[in-house]
Order: C-alpha cells, then structure tokens, then sequence
C-alpha cells in the first residue's frame, strides 16, 4: 500500500474511533458559559423580543447548552457539483462533500465529516443511532479502510455477503451480532457509475440497514469548513484533508497537510478553554507533536504518525505552520467559516 492510501486509511480509521467525551463535556461547558453572558446582555437591554425569536428559532432541552438542530449540518456549497454530476471529483477537494444527509443527521449529537485524501466520510451519533458511511471511487481505495463500528476492528464479517439492492442499485449486506442489541450491519455498494460506498450501521435487520443507506444524496454539496485557517505553510505544501468534529456546535477540526515528497503533518485545533502556551513548544520530549494556544483553541501539530517514515516535516516548519494558525470566524457560526 502506498503511503497516500496507508495515509488514507489511518485517517478513516482514527474518524471511526469512538469519540473522545472530554472535548465534547469542555466544549458544553464553554458554550454554557457564553450563553449565559449573552443572556445577561439581552436582560440588560431589555430584549424579551430578542429572547422570543430566539426561543422559536433553537431547540432546548431539559439540561445542558441551547443547540439548534441543523448544528451539525456543514454548510450549503452553491456552484459545487455533487456527485451525481461529478462523481470523479469525490475524495479529491480537502474543502467539499460531494454529498449530504440532512435528513439523517440533522439533529444528532455528534458528527465527524472529513474530505479528502482519496475518499469522503460520515459517521454521526444520535437519536437516529450510530452509523458511518465511507464513499471513494473505487473499491482499491474502499475495501483497505479499516472497519470502524466492529467490535472485531477488522473488515473480516462473520456472516457471509447477501446479495441486496439499494435504491435500485446492486450491492451486498453482512451483518456482525451484537448480543442483545441491534446488530452491526455493513452494506457496500455502488450508488453510481464510478462511485463506491460502504455504511457501516447498527440496525434492527438488514431492511433497516438499506433504508438508512438510502437516505444518502448525492446531488448535492456542502463545504468541509473549520473555523480556523493556516496562513504559514511550506513552500510546495497545500491541504490534503479537511474533517471537522459538530455537536452543539464545533468540538475539533484538523487539516492535513503535504506536499510533492509526500511529507505530510495534521494540524488539530479544539476548541476549550483550558491555559494553554502562549508560544510553541513540544509535548514533553516529543519533538514530532507541538502545541500552541491560539485563542479560543488548543492547537497541535503532529510531523509523523504513519510509522517510520523519513518523509516528514521539520521542527522548524512544525513551528512556523502553527505560528501561522488563525481564528475564522465564529466557532458557534457555522456559516462565518
């Protein structure tokens, strides 16, 4: 395998991982806190009309931070193709999903996008369960992705392959048990010419796991954003990968970036309010993880993590790319991304 699809593969393995609660519980926390100055500020100005446009607009629960229900739909990409015009064009633009599924995940807890590298993902967990779904334009880059929802880690089924039809088109079902719950259900298949997918997805039978399979549009677009911007990078470099992490509204975003020799770094910024270092400096003794607080993030840059490999950036060219990380915009403004 070379090292763009083992680069591929890691990426789609480690959006499969469960989720890490602690950026989700700081980023609740944070987001309470700003909205508790701002009501201070509309009482303050007496905007009981303010807070009733608001109140119709959001939907709040009992407990925890006010969330709209679209807050972890990436925004609308006008002009951009979606697949169903493009398909050649999925998993090569770090800055575009040449699908959508607001149906689906509108609503849901927590939603990982990512874009670029060979392939385009979701994975989302929520009231309409836990599901991933892997799109790439052929099977050489699909098949290696490692199974993310199997409690096997593996791409090896227990049950042998069904011969289904979603949404008209050909494909197979296989199914992994799940004592006691729904089971693990991986349906692949080839919604258009020239274009694969896999949706791995807990679901009570394999109807249901076709249902949800077809809810996936591919006439569409939305843009991969993240509200943060690299404005240093070596020369010859450019972004590989966009995948940005949305709950109540963003929890983390990272870049990947490369270049002609392959080099490659991921530049992680999250969102917390924790102190962090004012300029960059290494993570204990590791000189291929930095870090640097740009406010409001806690930001790191990882040089290596495809194994040994001699093709990574420098130190110095780790620094300078977080020296020049920048806000973008409102974290809890999707749309100033």
């Amino acid at each position: 395998m070379s090292l763009d699809e083992r680069l591929a593969a890691t990426l789609a393995a480690h959006a499969g991982a469960d989720p890490d609660p602690a950026p989700i519980v700081e980023r609740a926390r944070h987001r309470g806190r700003r909205l508790k100055r701002r009501r201070r500020g509309l009482i303050g100005l007496g905007a009981a009309a303010v807070c009733a446009v608001v109140a119709a607009v959001f939907l709040v629960p009992q407990s925890g931070p006010v969330r709209r229900a679209d807050a972890v739909l990436l925004p609308a990409a006008p002009g951009r193709p979606g697949a169903a015009d493009r398909p050649d064009l999925v998993g090569t633009d770090p800055w575009t999903l040449h699908f959508t599924a607001d149906d689906l995940v509108a609503g849901a807890g927590h939603v990982e996008w990512k874009a670029g590298g060979g392939f385009e993902s979701v994975e989302y967990w929520g009231p309409g369960g836990h599901g991933r779904l892997l799109l790439a334009q052929d099977t050489d880059t699909l098949d290696p992705i490692k199974q993310a929802l199997s409690s096997t880690a593996s791409i090896e089924y227990r049950s042998n392959p069904t011969e289904v039809r979603v949404a008209g088109r050909p494909g197979t079902a296989r199914f992994e048990p799940n004592g006691g719950g729904p089971d693990l259900w991986v349906v692949r298949w080839e919604p258009l010419d020239g274009l694969w997918a896999r949706l791995e997805v807990y679901a009570n039978g394999q109807d249901a796991a076709i249902a949800v399979a077809e809810r996936f549009r591919y006439d569409g677009a939305r843009r991969c954003a993240v509200p943060f911007r690299l404005t240093e990078l070596p020369a010859g470099s450019r972004t590989l990968v966009c995948s940005v992490q949305l709950g109540a509204t963003f929890i983390e975003g990272t870049l990947v970036v490369n270049d002609d020799t392959r080099r490659w770094v991921s530049v992680r910024a999250q969102l917390t309010e924790d102190e962090g270092p004012a300029e960059v400096r290494r993570r204990g003794e590791r000189a291929d993880v930095l870090e640097k607080r740009v406010e409001p993030f806690a930001v790191e840059a990882h040089l290596s993590g495809l194994g040994n490999t001699p093709r990574s950036y420098t130190e110095e060219e780790g620094r300078a790319i977080l020296n020049g990380v920048r806000p973008n915009g409102d974290p809890d403004e999707i749309s100033t991304w």
